[in-house]
């Protein structure tokens, strides 16, 4: 419980149902870091949103994240449960690949069923006016919910890693379903005040797609997110799901990108449940930054192919 009268705070109970890739300073120890479920929200509210101006997004952006100078955050997070380490194992799932010897080699996570408990504090700071972000809780609280739907965190986070359920008998439905899990999204994008931004369909086809997809400010915003109707395991997911839509484009030579170049892929996978038994799978369409002659980089034959096999 925060002890300063000029803070709230929020609790929150996790559980992860997919592997976590993610480690320390030592890069030995894997562990839940809580900075990255901070990197997590800042990267979703700027997909989330849309600009048109650099300057706009990023003075808006430091408002309400801080900028590590001048501006500090006003939301603060403290860990519950000490455990947040763990000895890990090695995925069977999570290959990555050995350049010395030229073979795959699995990478050390942490396993599916990882609890965690952590709060967030919105504290209201001494800064100037100008600097000042009149956010609530409740807007800091839907982001970070939204956030864990929408993706996970630490490595390989886009091909389905670092996946969380949230326990909240006060907020969302214990039951997940595929449209419970839609409609959370409604609610949590209208509590941020960005549901303007899109168009949501439910008929047949769980889909949210952005209205206005010609920003010429160039960033990964959200173009499209589609809800799987199916509920499948964890091994189910990695296996006969995302293996084989990686495989698929290898085989038929599908990229997302122009060169070898380093770019996050715009398909970003992930899934959502309250067990690894129990999990459906969700896909986030990201714009795409990659150019070709000017132009951006058509991945549509490689979301087409992940669509596919996925959902």
């Amino acid at each position: 419980m925060c002890l300063n009268r000029k803070c709230l705070n929020r609790k929150y109970f996790l559980k992860s149902i997919t592997d976590l890739c993610s480690s320390g300073s030592d890069k030995k120890n894997i562990e839940f870091r809580l900075t990255e479920v901070k990197a997590s929200m800042r990267f979703w509210w700027r997909a989330l949103n849309y600009y048109d101006d650099a300057q706009k997004l990023w003075k808006d952006e430091r408002k309400i994240f801080g900028d590590g100078d001048s501006i500090k955050s006003p939301i603060v997070f403290r860990l519950l449960n000490e455990d947040k380490e763990s000895n890990g194992c090695y995925g069977k799932h999570i290959v990555g690949w050995d350049y010395k010897n030229n073979i795959g080699r699995s990478i050390k996570c942490i396993s599916p069923g990882k609890e965690i408990s952590f709060e967030m504090s919105l504290y209201k700071r001494k800064i100037p006016e100008k600097d000042f972000t009149d956010k609530s809780i409740s807007f800091y609280d839907s982001l970070l919910k939204l956030s864990f739907i929408l993706g996970g965190i630490g490595k390989r986070s886009r091909r389905g890693c670092g996946a969380f359920y949230i326990s909240d008998k006060y907020d969302c439905d214990h039951k997940i379903t595929s449209i419970n899990i839609y409609n959370n999204i409604i609610r949590f994008m209208k509590n941020i005040g960005i549901d303007n931004y899109y168009n949501f369909s439910n008929n047949g086809s769980l889909i949210i797609s952005r209205k206005k997809v010609d920003c010429n400010l160039e960033y990964p915003y959200i173009e499209q997110v589609m809800i799987s109707s199916r509920v499948i395991s964890e091994n189910d997911f990695y296996v006969n799901k995302i293996k084989r839509a990686i495989d698929e484009c290898k085989k038929d030579k599908i990229n997302y990108k122009v060169s070898d170049g380093r770019l996050a892929c715009p398909v970003y996978v992930t899934c959502y449940g309250d067990d690894r038994d129990r999990i459906i799978p969700i896909i986030v369409k990201l714009h795409n930054t990659s150019k070709i002659s000017g132009q951006n980089y058509d991945d549509s034959k490689y979301y087409n192919k992940f669509k596919e096999m996925i959902l």
